[in-house]
């Protein structure tokens, strides 16, 4: 799934709601990781940085879970670490 980044970055951006809540929790080495509140913030820090450290991505949706304004997705990610080159 190398075109993740570049081609459905746009689409998963333009889905989301003006102002938003997004976490993803790591120690603070990993670009990524946050906390985003608006989607030029999930743009620039969060898919832009993931784009620069990995490749050969996947990600597997299990179920969503909705309640309220508020959706979780429950899943699996990984993929290689270009510094590393290793997979995860």
């Amino acid at each position: 799934m190398s075109d993740f980044c570049c081609e459905r970055k746009s689409a998963i951006i333009n889905s989301l709601a003006d102002q938003l809540s997004r976490r993803f929790d790591a120690p603070s080495t990993i670009l990524y990781a946050g906390g985003f509140k608006f989607p030029g913030e999930v743009k620039e820090r969060f898919f832009a940085r993931l784009a620069t450290t990995q490749k050969d991505y996947a990600l597997k949706t299990d179920e969503f879970i909705g309640q309220g304004d508020k959706v979780v997705m429950v899943g699996s990610y990984g993929a290689t670490v270009n510094a590393k080159a290793k997979r995860f």
